[in-house]
C-alpha cells in the first residue's frame, strides 16, 4: 500500500454469539478503539489483543443493524508473509473471556480505503490451498482466498501467507 489506511491479515465472523474478528499482520494508519485485553505471543511475534463493541452496525446476521463484539489481534512488529496460527489467537481470546460462536466465514484479507496500492496473495493450508487475487487502485478494496474445496465450512487452524 502506497498511501491511505489498510490492513493485511485474517478476517472472520462467528454467530451465536455474533463476533467480527481480525488477526492483523500489518496495520497501516488504523486506530483501534475499545479495551486492551493484553497480548498473545505466537508465530514469532507478539500481538496486542483488543475487544471493541460495535453498536447499530451492519453484520452478517442479515439486513438491519446489530450490536456485536469485535476481537482484534494486531501484530506489534508488522510483516507481510509467514504463518498465522489462528487457533492460538482463538485460544488466547477464550482465556480472556472473549467467546466465539459458530464460525461463519474466514478469509485472508487485504483491506485499503482512502488510499492506493496493490496486493497479491497465496494462501495455503498443509500444502492444499487456493490462491487469492490482487486488488488496488485509487479507491482501495479488499480481496482474499481461503482453503477448502467442498461445500462444507472447514476452517484451518493455521494459514500461510506469502
Amino acid at each position: 500500500m502506497s498511501s491511505g489506511l489498510g490492513s493485511l491479515g485474517v478476517y472472520g465472523w462467528t454467530t451465536n454469539p455474533l463476533v467480527e474478528y481480525y488477526v492483523m499482520e500489518q496495520n497501516v494508519g488504523i486506530t483501534v478503539g475499545g479495551t486492551n485485553m493484553g497480548t498473545v505471543t505466537t508465530d514469532d511475534g507478539t500481538y496486542t489483543i483488543w475487544k471493541h463493541q460495535q453498536v447499530n452496525q451492519p453484520a452478517i446476521a442479515g439486513s438491519g443493524l446489530y450490536t456485536f463484539w469485535q476481537y482484534i489481534s494486531i501484530r506489534n512488529s508488522p510483516r507481510v508473509s509467514g504463518t498465522i496460527t489462528v487457533a492460538n489467537h482463538f485460544n488466547a481470546w477464550a482465556a480472556k473471556g472473549m467467546t466465539l460462536g459458530t464460525h461463519n466465514i474466514q478469509v485472508v484479507a487485504v483491506e485499503s480505503w482512502s488510499g492506493s496500492g496493490s496486493a497479491s496473495q497465496t494462501v495455503s493450508n498443509g500444502g492444499t490451498g487456493s490462491t487469492g487475487g490482487s486488488t488496488g487502485g485509487s479507491t482501495g478494496g479488499s480481496t482474499g482466498g481461503s482453503t477448502g474445496g467442498s461445500s462444507s465450512v472447514s476452517l484451518p487452524s493455521d494459514l500461510s501467507i506469502s
